[in-house]
């Protein structure tokens, strides 16, 4: 049976598989280096490199906010 096949026949009995399909990419993704993750999957390196990207968080604006505290610490 095809991938798209089963897909319809679990929809048919209730079963919805594509936020199960969503949590184990990111979960590969956040395991593996995207080289490995697209020739595992058969994915292009590009897709691959996209869902490494929604597995790191942007530490960005919360390292600044704590900067920002432990000068105003230092000031008191």
């Amino acid at each position: 049976m095809s991938a798209p096949g089963f897909s319809l026949l679990m929809r048919r009995h209730g079963f919805h598989v594509q936020p199960a399909r969503i949590a184990a990419l990111i979960s590969l993704a956040e395991k593996l280096a995207p080289p490995v993750l697209a020739q595992l999957l058969g994915i292009s390196i590009d897709t691959a490199h996209k869902w490494a990207a929604y597995t790191q968080p942007n530490w960005s604006a919360y390292l600044a906010v704590r900067d920002r505290e432990s000068t105003y610490d230092t000031k008191e």
